[in-house]
This record gives C-alpha cells, structure tokens and sequence, in this order.
C-alpha cells in the first residue's frame, strides 16, 4: 500500500447469499477526498471467501459502493467495518477515453506516432 492507497470498511453488516452479489456501502476515510479513484480487492479478501469488482468511482460524502461477489453455496455476512477493498486516487492521465465513433469505425486504433496498436497491447497499456 503507498500514500494515497486507503482501506475500505463496510457501513453496516450485510447477508450477501450463496451464488449472488450485492452491492455494498462503504467507508471511505475522510482524508481520502472526493477525487476520482479505483477500488481494488483487499488482498485478505479470500480469507471471506468473496470476490470484489475493480470500479473507478468518484466517492461522495466518504461514501461509495462497492459490487461484491459471494461465489460460494453458504450465505456469507461481513460485519459492520469489516475491510473488503483498498482505494486509491485515479490521475486522469493515467484514464483512457474512448470514443463511440472511434469504436465503431473499421480502422484500427492508432498510437500518437501512428502505429497500429493491437488489442493485447491495448491490455497491457491499462494494466
């Protein structure tokens, strides 16, 4: 974790049923801001047997929400701030756009100096 990574704790406790997900409130700190972030599984996650969906959010009044997955056959019931994620600010450079009229067209994506860029490397570009 670095300097603007924060953990992220459940409002309340929640039933999220076998084979379902739900979304979840969560508790954003208040040194955190209302910046634009990602959310990232908390890597002690699996110990709860869930599974929590990467999101860009933008978290308002240190509230934001967050899809978790209970891939398991038993009702799983996090408790009241129990920490499911790790948050942490998004630079907008590091955010690509893309535009509808760019997806729809049949040429292929160009990079600034004008190569082809493939999907995989379009992946790996992101990740």
């Amino acid at each position: 974790m670095n300097d603007t990574d924060s953990i992220l704790r459940t409002t309340e406790a929640v039933l999220i049923p076998p084979k379902s997900e739900a979304l979840i409130p969560m508790i954003v700190p208040h040194q955190f801001g209302p910046d634009l972030a990602i959310i990232e599984p908390s890597v002690k996650l699996h110990k709860l047997q869930l599974a929590l969906v990467r999101s860009m959010v933008t978290p308002m009044s240190n509230r934001t929400i967050c899809k978790v997955m209970n891939p398991t056959n038993v009702a799983r019931f996090p408790k009241r701030k129990t920490p499911l994620g790790v948050i942490h600010k998004l630079h907008l450079d590091s955010v690509t756009v893309i535009d509808d009229d760019t997806t729809n067209s049949k040429e292929p994506l160009r990079s600034e100096n004008e190569d082809v860029v493939s999907f995989n490397e379009q992946l790996k570009s992101i990740a």
